[in-house]
Formats: structure tokens, sequence, C-alpha cells
């Protein structure tokens, strides 16, 4: 006797039936979590610790540009014309300076909201997890 996977157990997940008889239908994400990977969430923490290094890099540069910014005094090269249009290149350097961290901070503030996103995705999936008995880490 053939077996007809009804979609609601085991099988469905494999053989792509779902109930209502149809076929190949999208992936559920409710059904069958409890064959997550070890490293499921690995690529997140990958992703988390190259963006900290970044943002560490991005910070220093900042602090030098700050540094190169606010370490000439004011009036120092006057008089010349060479001087004055480089002055002149200076404010525009400025300009991009502070456009440039303008970019860096909406990108931070882009990164720790993704982050938080990530976090309670992840308690979420630990809670639905939870309830069906199954855990995300080995013990």
């Amino acid at each position: 006797m053939r077996y007809y996977a009804s979609g609601e157990s085991r099988e469905s997940y494999i053989t792509g039936i779902r109930p209502g008889g149809r076929y190949g239908a999208v992936h559920d994400v409710e059904k069958r979590r409890d064959n997550l990977p070890e490293n499921v969430f690995h690529y997140i923490k990958e992703g988390v610790q190259r963006e900290e290094c970044l943002r560490r890099n991005e910070e220093e540069a900042r602090a030098r540009i700050r540094l190169e910014m606010f370490s000439k005094k004011p009036g120092q090269h006057r008089g010349n014309v060479a001087t004055i249009a480089a002055e002149s290149g200076g404010d525009a350097e400025q300009s991009a300076a502070m456009s440039q961290l303008e970019r860096e901070t909406q990108t931070r503030e882009r990164r720790a909201a993704l982050q938080e996103l990530y976090q309670r995705d992840r308690r979420e999936w630990e809670v639905r997890l939870g309830a069906r008995g199954l855990a995300t880490q080995r013990t």
C-alpha cells in the first residue's frame, strides 16, 4: 500500500507535500525546525565580529580626521595666495570629512538596529524551539 503524506508529519518536509494536496509548495518555516545545524547562528556571529572590526577601524580613522581638523591653529598660514587656495580646499575636505562622519553615524545606527532585530529573532526562535522541546545549543 502506498503512503500518502498528509502534510502534517515529518515526511511532508522531505517530499514537499502540503495539506490540500499541493506539491512543491514554498517552505513552511514553522515546520521541521529540529534539523537546525549546531552552528545555525554562526554566520551572524561572524558578521557581527567583522562589523565590530570595521567599526573600530572607522573610529580610528575618524579620530585621525578630527585630530587633523582641529590641530591646525586658526590663522596659522595667512597672506600667501597659495595657502588661501589651500585653505578653501581644506574647507572642502572638512565638509567632506563631516559628511563622512554623518554617514558613518547613520551606518552605525542602522547596524545597531539590525543587530537588535537579529537578537530578537534569535530569542523568538529559541522560545519556539523550547516550546517544542528542542534546543539551539548542544548540552
